[in-house]
Protein backbone atom coordinates (compact mmCIF):
# COMPACT_ATOMS: atom_id res chain seq x y z
CA UNK A 1 0.00 0.00 0.00
CA UNK A 2 1.05 3.66 -0.35
CA UNK A 3 2.78 4.92 2.78
CA UNK A 4 3.69 8.54 2.11
CA UNK A 5 3.62 10.37 5.45
CA UNK A 6 4.66 13.61 7.11
CA UNK A 7 7.87 11.86 8.11
CA UNK A 8 8.91 11.90 4.44
CA UNK A 9 8.53 15.69 4.45
CA UNK A 10 10.58 15.82 7.66
CA UNK A 11 13.46 13.89 6.07
CA UNK A 12 13.57 16.38 3.20
CA UNK A 13 13.77 19.30 5.63
CA UNK A 14 16.46 17.54 7.67
CA UNK A 15 18.44 16.87 4.50
CA UNK A 16 18.32 20.56 3.60
CA UNK A 17 19.59 21.44 7.08
CA UNK A 18 22.48 18.92 6.88
CA UNK A 19 20.90 16.96 9.70
CA UNK A 20 20.40 13.79 7.63
CA UNK A 21 21.80 12.07 4.56
CA UNK A 22 19.60 10.78 1.78
CA UNK A 23 20.60 7.98 -0.56
CA UNK A 24 20.65 8.45 -4.31
CA UNK A 25 17.25 6.88 -4.77
CA UNK A 26 15.85 8.74 -1.77
CA UNK A 27 16.81 11.98 -3.49
CA UNK A 28 14.86 10.89 -6.54
CA UNK A 29 11.87 10.08 -4.30
CA UNK A 30 12.26 13.45 -2.54
CA UNK A 31 12.13 15.50 -5.76
CA UNK A 32 8.34 15.81 -5.74
CA UNK A 33 8.45 19.00 -7.81
CA UNK A 34 10.37 17.16 -10.56
CA UNK A 35 12.84 20.02 -11.01
CA UNK A 36 16.06 18.14 -10.14
CA UNK A 37 16.28 19.97 -6.82
CA UNK A 38 15.46 18.84 -3.30
CA UNK A 39 14.33 21.61 -0.97
CA UNK A 40 11.50 22.73 1.32
CA UNK A 41 9.12 23.06 -1.65
CA UNK A 42 9.28 19.29 -2.07
CA UNK A 43 8.48 18.84 1.63
CA UNK A 44 5.54 21.23 1.30
CA UNK A 45 4.19 19.27 -1.68
CA UNK A 46 4.08 16.14 0.47
CA UNK A 47 2.23 18.00 3.22
CA UNK A 48 -0.27 19.35 0.71
CA UNK A 49 -0.73 15.90 -0.79
CA UNK A 50 -1.56 14.41 2.61
CA UNK A 51 -4.01 17.24 3.33
CA UNK A 52 -5.79 16.89 -0.04
CA UNK A 53 -4.73 20.41 -0.96
CA UNK A 54 -4.47 20.98 -4.72
CA UNK A 55 -0.94 21.71 -5.86
CA UNK A 56 0.50 22.96 -9.10
CA UNK A 57 2.16 20.75 -11.65
CA UNK A 58 4.76 19.34 -12.00
CA UNK A 59 3.98 17.70 -8.66
CA UNK A 60 4.48 13.96 -9.32
CA UNK A 61 3.80 12.45 -5.89
CA UNK A 62 2.69 8.80 -5.96
CA UNK A 63 4.19 8.21 -9.40
CA UNK A 64 6.83 5.55 -10.00
CA UNK A 65 10.22 6.30 -11.49
CA UNK A 66 12.43 3.54 -12.86
CA UNK A 67 16.18 3.84 -12.75
CA UNK A 68 17.78 3.86 -15.17
CA UNK A 69 14.95 5.07 -17.36
CA UNK A 70 16.40 3.26 -20.36
CA UNK A 71 19.54 1.43 -21.42
CA UNK A 72 21.07 0.69 -24.79
CA UNK A 73 22.38 -2.78 -25.48
CA UNK A 74 24.56 -4.26 -28.22
CA UNK A 75 23.73 -7.91 -27.88
CA UNK A 76 26.20 -10.59 -28.76
CA UNK A 77 24.99 -12.97 -26.11
CA UNK A 78 23.02 -13.24 -22.87
CA UNK A 79 23.33 -10.43 -20.31
CA UNK A 80 22.64 -11.10 -16.63
CA UNK A 81 21.85 -8.76 -13.74
CA UNK A 82 20.29 -6.04 -15.89
CA UNK A 83 18.34 -4.64 -12.94
CA UNK A 84 16.17 -1.55 -12.66
CA UNK A 85 15.26 0.25 -9.44
CA UNK A 86 11.65 1.38 -8.87
CA UNK A 87 11.26 4.57 -6.82
CA UNK A 88 7.91 5.82 -5.51
CA UNK A 89 8.02 9.62 -5.60
CA UNK A 90 7.25 11.10 -2.19
CA UNK A 91 8.05 7.90 -0.27
CA UNK A 92 11.42 9.00 1.09
CA UNK A 93 11.87 6.97 4.29
CA UNK A 94 11.55 3.55 2.64
CA UNK A 95 8.60 2.09 4.56
CA UNK A 96 6.44 1.38 1.49
CA UNK A 97 4.75 -2.02 1.71
CA UNK A 98 3.91 -3.94 -1.45
CA UNK A 99 0.42 -5.42 -1.88
CA UNK A 100 0.27 -8.59 0.17
CA UNK A 101 2.29 -7.11 3.00
CA UNK A 102 5.85 -7.61 1.76
CA UNK A 103 8.10 -4.71 2.62
CA UNK A 104 10.27 -3.82 -0.33
CA UNK A 105 11.77 -0.48 0.72
CA UNK A 106 13.38 0.16 -2.66
CA UNK A 107 14.47 3.67 -1.73
CA UNK A 108 16.49 2.49 1.24
CA UNK A 109 18.42 -0.01 -0.84
CA UNK A 110 19.94 2.70 -2.99
CA UNK A 111 23.39 4.20 -2.99
CA UNK A 112 24.54 6.94 -0.65
CA UNK A 113 24.97 10.39 -2.06
CA UNK A 114 28.60 11.17 -2.82
CA UNK A 115 29.66 14.61 -1.58
CA UNK A 116 33.29 14.40 -0.44
CA UNK A 117 33.66 18.18 -0.26
CA UNK A 118 30.90 18.37 2.35
CA UNK A 119 31.80 15.31 4.37
CA UNK A 120 32.79 17.33 7.40
CA UNK A 121 29.58 19.34 7.35
CA UNK A 122 27.10 16.48 7.10
CA UNK A 123 25.91 15.05 10.41
CA UNK A 124 23.97 11.84 9.88
CA UNK A 125 21.27 10.75 12.28
CA UNK A 126 23.08 7.60 13.43
CA UNK A 127 26.39 5.86 12.87
CA UNK A 128 24.57 2.73 11.73
CA UNK A 129 22.76 4.74 9.06
CA UNK A 130 26.12 5.82 7.67
CA UNK A 131 27.30 2.25 7.60
CA UNK A 132 24.17 1.03 5.84
CA UNK A 133 24.34 3.77 3.25
CA UNK A 134 28.02 3.15 2.59
CA UNK A 135 27.37 -0.54 1.96
CA UNK A 136 24.47 0.30 -0.32
CA UNK A 137 26.64 2.80 -2.17
CA UNK A 138 29.19 0.11 -3.02
CA UNK A 139 26.43 -2.07 -4.45
CA UNK A 140 24.37 0.46 -6.40
CA UNK A 141 26.67 3.38 -7.12
CA UNK A 142 25.83 3.24 -10.81
CA UNK A 143 22.05 3.51 -10.33
CA UNK A 144 21.77 7.27 -10.76
CA UNK A 145 23.99 10.33 -10.87
CA UNK A 146 22.76 12.71 -8.19
CA UNK A 147 25.66 15.16 -8.10
CA UNK A 148 23.53 17.77 -9.82
CA UNK A 149 24.29 21.46 -9.13
CA UNK A 150 20.61 22.23 -8.60
CA UNK A 151 20.22 19.71 -5.76
CA UNK A 152 23.37 20.88 -3.97
CA UNK A 153 22.47 24.54 -4.45
CA UNK A 154 19.01 24.08 -3.01
CA UNK A 155 20.45 22.11 -0.12
CA UNK A 156 22.78 24.95 0.77
CA UNK A 157 19.90 27.43 0.59
CA UNK A 158 17.79 25.28 2.89
CA UNK A 159 20.64 25.07 5.38
CA UNK A 160 20.35 28.83 5.88
CA UNK A 161 16.57 28.85 6.21
CA UNK A 162 15.95 25.79 8.38
CA UNK A 163 17.24 25.80 11.96
CA UNK A 164 17.53 22.31 13.26
CA UNK A 165 17.59 22.94 16.98
CA UNK A 166 17.28 19.45 18.44
CA UNK A 167 20.16 17.26 19.58
CA UNK A 168 21.69 14.80 17.14
CA UNK A 169 19.84 11.53 16.69
CA UNK A 170 22.92 9.64 17.81
CA UNK A 171 22.64 11.32 21.21
CA UNK A 172 18.86 11.07 21.27
CA UNK A 173 19.00 7.35 20.59
CA UNK A 174 20.67 6.84 23.94
CA UNK A 175 18.15 8.95 25.84
CA UNK A 176 15.30 7.18 27.56
CA UNK A 177 11.90 8.09 26.16
CA UNK A 178 9.86 9.02 29.23
CA UNK A 179 6.63 9.33 27.26
CA UNK A 180 5.59 6.31 25.20
CA UNK A 181 1.97 7.29 24.53
CA UNK A 182 0.03 10.54 24.27
CA UNK A 183 -3.73 11.01 24.65
CA UNK A 184 -5.17 13.15 21.86
CA UNK A 185 -8.69 14.46 22.54
CA UNK A 186 -11.54 16.23 20.82
CA UNK A 187 -13.98 18.10 23.09
CA UNK A 188 -17.09 16.32 24.31
CA UNK A 189 -20.36 18.24 24.45
CA UNK A 190 -19.06 21.31 22.62
CA UNK A 191 -21.92 23.72 21.90
CA UNK A 192 -22.78 26.90 20.02
CA UNK A 193 -25.79 28.37 18.23
CA UNK A 194 -26.66 28.61 14.54
CA UNK A 195 -24.72 31.22 12.61
CA UNK A 196 -21.91 31.54 15.12
CA UNK A 197 -18.24 30.68 14.78
CA UNK A 198 -16.96 27.88 16.96
CA UNK A 199 -13.43 26.72 17.73
CA UNK A 200 -12.80 23.01 18.26
CA UNK A 201 -9.52 22.47 20.14
CA UNK A 202 -7.44 19.31 19.78
CA UNK A 203 -5.68 18.72 23.07
CA UNK A 204 -2.83 16.42 24.06
CA UNK A 205 -1.40 15.05 27.26
CA UNK A 206 2.31 15.53 27.93
CA UNK A 207 4.48 15.19 24.81
CA UNK A 208 8.03 13.78 25.00
CA UNK A 209 10.80 16.19 25.92
CA UNK A 210 12.92 17.76 23.18
CA UNK A 211 15.83 15.60 24.36
CA UNK A 212 13.88 12.34 24.13
CA UNK A 213 14.50 9.90 21.31
CA UNK A 214 10.85 10.10 20.27
CA UNK A 215 10.51 13.90 20.35
CA UNK A 216 7.51 14.91 18.25
CA UNK A 217 8.63 16.43 14.95
CA UNK A 218 5.62 15.50 12.84
CA UNK A 219 1.98 14.71 13.33
CA UNK A 220 -0.91 14.03 11.00
CA UNK A 221 -4.60 13.40 11.61
CA UNK A 222 -8.07 13.33 10.07
CA UNK A 223 -11.20 14.60 11.87
CA UNK A 224 -14.65 13.64 10.58
CA UNK A 225 -17.72 15.82 11.24
CA UNK A 226 -21.26 16.27 9.93
CA UNK A 227 -21.22 18.95 7.22
CA UNK A 228 -24.96 19.59 7.65
CA UNK A 229 -24.16 20.82 11.17
CA UNK A 230 -20.70 22.37 10.86
CA UNK A 231 -18.84 24.05 8.00
CA UNK A 232 -15.04 23.90 8.14
CA UNK A 233 -13.27 27.27 7.90
CA UNK A 234 -9.60 27.01 8.88
CA UNK A 235 -6.96 25.69 11.26
CA UNK A 236 -5.34 27.99 13.80
CA UNK A 237 -2.02 27.55 15.63
CA UNK A 238 -2.26 30.78 17.64
CA UNK A 239 -1.65 30.10 21.31
CA UNK A 240 -1.12 26.37 20.74
CA UNK A 241 1.81 23.98 20.98
CA UNK A 242 2.06 24.17 17.18
CA UNK A 243 2.45 27.96 17.13
CA UNK A 244 5.10 29.33 14.79
CA UNK A 245 4.98 26.58 12.16
CA UNK A 246 2.36 26.28 9.42
CA UNK A 247 -0.04 23.37 9.67
CA UNK A 248 -1.28 22.24 6.26
CA UNK A 249 -4.97 21.29 6.24
CA UNK A 250 -7.42 20.37 3.52
CA UNK A 251 -10.38 18.14 2.75
CA UNK A 252 -10.80 14.95 0.72
CA UNK A 253 -13.53 15.07 -1.94
CA UNK A 254 -17.06 14.92 -0.54
CA UNK A 255 -18.92 11.62 -0.62
CA UNK A 256 -22.36 12.29 -2.20
CA UNK A 257 -23.85 9.45 -0.15
CA UNK A 258 -23.20 11.03 3.24
CA UNK A 259 -23.03 14.42 4.92
CA UNK A 260 -19.84 13.44 6.72
CA UNK A 261 -16.75 15.41 5.73
CA UNK A 262 -13.13 15.14 6.82
CA UNK A 263 -10.48 17.71 7.69
CA UNK A 264 -7.00 16.28 7.04
CA UNK A 265 -4.03 18.08 8.62
CA UNK A 266 -0.29 17.50 8.97
CA UNK A 267 2.55 19.31 10.70
CA UNK A 268 6.32 19.18 10.22
CA UNK A 269 8.83 20.85 12.56
CA UNK A 270 12.43 19.60 12.50
CA UNK A 271 13.10 21.29 15.85
CA UNK A 272 10.35 19.33 17.59
CA UNK A 273 7.65 20.39 20.03
CA UNK A 274 6.90 19.51 23.63
CA UNK A 275 4.41 20.36 26.37
CA UNK A 276 0.76 19.56 27.10
CA UNK A 277 -2.45 21.37 26.26
CA UNK A 278 -3.95 22.58 22.99
CA UNK A 279 -2.11 21.16 20.00
CA UNK A 280 -4.19 22.87 17.32
CA UNK A 281 -7.54 24.63 16.87
CA UNK A 282 -10.05 23.95 14.10
CA UNK A 283 -12.49 26.75 13.23
CA UNK A 284 -16.01 26.03 12.02
CA UNK A 285 -19.23 27.92 11.30
CA UNK A 286 -22.39 26.45 12.82
CA UNK A 287 -24.98 25.88 10.07
CA UNK A 288 -27.25 23.29 11.70
CA UNK A 289 -30.48 24.12 13.46
CA UNK A 290 -31.01 24.02 17.20
CA UNK A 291 -30.76 20.50 18.64
CA UNK A 292 -28.69 19.05 15.75
CA UNK A 293 -25.60 17.08 16.74
CA UNK A 294 -22.35 16.10 15.06
CA UNK A 295 -19.88 13.47 16.16
CA UNK A 296 -16.25 14.61 16.10
CA UNK A 297 -14.21 11.55 15.23
CA UNK A 298 -10.61 10.74 14.35
CA UNK A 299 -10.68 8.54 11.21
CA UNK A 300 -8.29 7.18 8.61
CA UNK A 301 -8.17 8.17 4.94
CA UNK A 302 -6.67 6.61 1.83
CA UNK A 303 -3.68 8.92 2.03
CA UNK A 304 -3.34 8.89 5.80
CA UNK A 305 -4.61 5.55 7.14
CA UNK A 306 -3.83 6.37 10.77
CA UNK A 307 -6.55 8.51 12.40
CA UNK A 308 -3.75 10.31 14.28
CA UNK A 309 -0.02 9.63 14.16
CA UNK A 310 3.02 11.21 15.79
CA UNK A 311 6.27 10.79 13.85
CA UNK A 312 6.14 7.25 12.46
CA UNK A 313 4.14 5.95 15.41
CA UNK A 314 6.30 6.76 18.44
CA UNK A 315 4.95 8.06 20.74
CA UNK A 316 1.71 6.19 20.28
CA UNK A 317 -1.37 8.38 19.84
CA UNK A 318 -4.35 7.30 21.96
CA UNK A 319 -7.36 9.11 20.51
CA UNK A 320 -10.50 10.26 22.30
CA UNK A 321 -13.41 11.37 20.12
CA UNK A 322 -15.86 14.16 20.87
CA UNK A 323 -19.21 15.68 19.92
CA UNK A 324 -20.88 18.98 19.10
CA UNK A 325 -24.49 20.14 19.68
CA UNK A 326 -26.25 23.16 18.21
CA UNK A 327 -27.93 25.17 20.97
CA UNK A 328 -30.77 27.67 20.78
CA UNK A 329 -29.53 31.24 20.28
CA UNK A 330 -29.32 33.35 23.39
CA UNK A 331 -31.19 36.58 22.68
CA UNK A 332 -29.50 39.84 23.55
CA UNK A 333 -31.30 41.75 26.27
CA UNK A 334 -31.87 45.46 26.76
CA UNK A 335 -33.59 47.80 29.22
CA UNK A 336 -36.83 49.68 28.53
CA UNK A 337 -38.02 52.58 30.66
CA UNK A 338 -39.18 56.17 30.94
CA UNK A 339 -41.26 58.49 33.15
CA UNK A 340 -44.89 59.08 34.07
CA UNK A 341 -45.54 62.84 34.18
CA UNK A 342 -48.32 65.22 35.09
CA UNK A 343 -49.46 67.89 32.65
CA UNK A 344 -47.11 70.31 34.45
CA UNK A 345 -44.15 67.94 34.04
CA UNK A 346 -43.92 66.57 37.56
CA UNK A 347 -43.34 62.87 38.24
CA UNK A 348 -46.35 60.75 39.21
CA UNK A 349 -45.85 57.77 41.47
CA UNK A 350 -47.59 54.37 41.71
CA UNK A 351 -48.85 54.29 38.12
CA UNK A 352 -48.98 50.71 36.86
CA UNK A 353 -46.95 50.16 33.65
CA UNK A 354 -47.52 46.91 31.74
CA UNK A 355 -45.11 45.48 29.15
CA UNK A 356 -46.64 42.89 26.80
CA UNK A 357 -44.58 40.90 24.28
CA UNK A 358 -45.72 39.38 20.96
CA UNK A 359 -46.70 36.10 22.64
CA UNK A 360 -48.98 37.85 25.13
CA UNK A 361 -46.69 37.50 28.16
CA UNK A 362 -46.79 40.51 30.47
CA UNK A 363 -44.58 42.19 33.04
CA UNK A 364 -45.61 45.05 35.33
CA UNK A 365 -43.85 47.83 37.18
CA UNK A 366 -44.95 50.78 39.37
CA UNK A 367 -43.58 54.25 38.79
CA UNK A 368 -41.32 55.64 41.53
CA UNK A 369 -41.78 58.78 43.61
CA UNK A 370 -40.31 60.84 40.78
CA UNK A 371 -42.31 58.96 38.13
CA UNK A 372 -39.58 56.68 36.78
CA UNK A 373 -40.15 53.06 35.69
CA UNK A 374 -37.88 50.45 34.10
CA UNK A 375 -37.91 46.89 32.74
CA UNK A 376 -34.59 45.04 32.58
CA UNK A 377 -33.63 41.90 30.60
CA UNK A 378 -35.99 42.66 27.75
CA UNK A 379 -35.23 40.56 24.65
CA UNK A 380 -33.96 42.73 21.81
CA UNK A 381 -35.46 42.58 18.33
CA UNK A 382 -39.03 42.18 19.53
CA UNK A 383 -42.17 44.33 19.37
CA UNK A 384 -43.80 45.29 22.68
CA UNK A 385 -46.97 47.03 23.88
CA UNK A 386 -46.53 49.35 26.87
CA UNK A 387 -49.63 50.46 28.75
CA UNK A 388 -50.00 53.04 31.58
CA UNK A 389 -52.93 52.93 34.03
CA UNK A 390 -53.45 55.08 37.11
CA UNK A 391 -56.37 55.36 39.58
CA UNK A 392 -56.62 59.15 39.47
CA UNK A 393 -55.12 59.84 36.04
CA UNK A 394 -55.98 59.44 32.42
CA UNK A 395 -53.27 59.68 29.80
CA UNK A 396 -53.25 61.30 26.40
CA UNK A 397 -51.50 58.21 24.97
CA UNK A 398 -52.04 55.34 27.42
CA UNK A 399 -50.85 52.65 24.97
CA UNK A 400 -47.58 52.75 23.02
CA UNK A 401 -46.20 50.14 20.60
CA UNK A 402 -42.40 49.98 20.30
CA UNK A 403 -39.79 47.83 18.57
CA UNK A 404 -36.76 47.37 20.81
CA UNK A 405 -33.24 46.86 19.49
CA UNK A 406 -31.25 48.71 22.13
CA UNK A 407 -31.60 50.25 25.57
CA UNK A 408 -34.56 52.68 25.53
CA UNK A 409 -35.21 55.07 28.42
CA UNK A 410 -37.57 57.68 26.97
CA UNK A 411 -40.94 55.93 26.71
CA UNK A 412 -42.90 58.57 28.64
CA UNK A 413 -46.57 58.87 29.57
CA UNK A 414 -48.17 62.30 30.23
CA UNK A 415 -51.43 62.65 32.17
CA UNK A 416 -54.26 64.81 30.92
CA UNK A 417 -54.77 68.14 32.77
Amino acid sequence: MNHITANDALLIQQYGAYAANLTANQLVAADTSNDNQVNTTDALYIQQYLAYVNTQTPNIIEQWKFLPGSQNYTLSGSLANQNYAAVLVGEVDGDWVAPGGTSSAPQQAASSISEPEDAAAIQTNADQTNADQTNANETNATDINVNQPGIEKSRREDKESIKYASSSAAEAATAAAAVSSVTVSLPTNATSSTGTSVTIPITVSQLPALTDANVVRTYAFNVQYDSSVLQYVSADTTGTLSNGVTVVCGQPPADPNTTNRIVACNYVNPSGITGAGTLLKLNFTVIGTSGRQSALTFVGTARQPSPFIFNTGDPQAVTSNGSFTVTAPTAATVSVGGRVLSASGKGIRNVRITLTDSSGSTRTALSTTFGYYRFDNVAAGETYIITAKGKRYEFSQPVQVINVNEDTVDINFTANP
